[in-house]
């Protein structure tokens, strides 16, 4: 399962110029960010999530604000909001 993969090419789909080639330095850069931000937010739920490893209502609370801040990033992006 490569979801981070699967995330990258929705949104050189729906957010990046059409026609960008995949060896411009537009295309590797915001790769390399999309995937350094990945790595960068997993990085920091996993050093709050609490220690015994089993998701806590605070750590779901966390992880749906999460997602609910990404997805309006997203959208206001996709409208040329960002």
């Amino acid at each position: 399962m490569k979801l981070v993969e699967e995330a990258w090419n929705s949104y050189v789909k729906d957010v990046l110029p059409g026609g960008l080639s995949k060896s411009s330095v537009q295309y590797k850069e915001t790769k390399r960010a999309f995937y350094g931000g990945a790595r960068s937010l997993i990085d920091s739920l996993l050093k709050v999530f609490s220690p015994d490893g089993e998701p806590t209502e605070s750590d779901m609370i966390m992880m749906q604000g999460v997602q609910d801040e990404l997805d309006q990033f997203y959208k206001d992006v996709v409208a040329g909001k960002e």
